[in-house]
């Protein structure tokens, strides 16, 4: 699975496999395989899940569209009408679900696995914000923000891989930190023969 996600309250977060990204890419054989060493390549991992998130952000603010690039509902003629859309400014006709922006800020790198990245909300008021949007519920319809097309992924992954090797991007310090402390943090291991040639047939 590509995107395996987990969804609550607490806490809302996503893996992403780098490997299944590849094999499910339509790329040659050979594509692949040039391709097969980054995908345990730690700033590679990093840099492509800070680049997902800003991607998730940027379609739901700027475009209004959901993980599948669906138009999210409108929102109800009852929250258009209620002060605190007043107070925020809002517009009736660019439903982005941002109010305060604290949701959006609050999502982050969370760990990496051997081959993928973690991303999420570790912030339960937040993450209960997210959730809302996701699942719906009541009146609140279902507007699944969080995620992205595997085409989507594929492109970043590309460009990171690209830029990786052109100009490098440095995790700020507290940031390193920050990611190291975790308990999903892991390290990926780079060595010979760690993805076999049949994990990208």
């Amino acid at each position: 699975m590509i995107e395996e996600r987990s969804i609550s309250r607490s806490k809302v977060k996503i893996t992403y496999d780098l490997v299944e990204l590849l094999n499910k890419s339509g790329f040659s054989r050979e594509k692949r395989i040039a391709l097969r060493p980054f995908v345990t390549r730690q700033d590679v991992k990093l840099i492509f899940g800070r680049r997902a998130i800003q991607t998730i952000i940027d379609r739901k603010v700027d475009d209004n569209i959901d993980r599948h690039s669906e138009k999210f509902d409108a929102y109800s003629p009852k929250y258009i009408e209620s002060l605190e859309f007043k107070v925020f400014d809002k517009s009736a006709g660019d439903v982005n679900l941002k109010l305060t922006g604290q949701m959006d800020a609050a999502m982050e790198v969370l760990g990496t696995t051997q081959t993928g990245v973690v991303i999420g909300i570790d912030d339960s008021d937040q993450a209960s914000k997210a959730h809302g949007h996701i699942i719906g519920g009541g009146k609140l319809p279902v507007r699944d923000f969080f995620g992205l097309p595997s085409s989507v992924a594929l492109d970043i992954f590309q460009e990171v891989v690209r830029d990786s090797q052109e100009t490098p991007e440095v995790l700020e310090f507290q940031e390193a930190l920050d990611l190291i402390q975790r308990p999903e943090f892991t390290v990926g291991e780079e060595r010979r023969g760690f993805l076999f040639e049949e994990d990208f047939q």
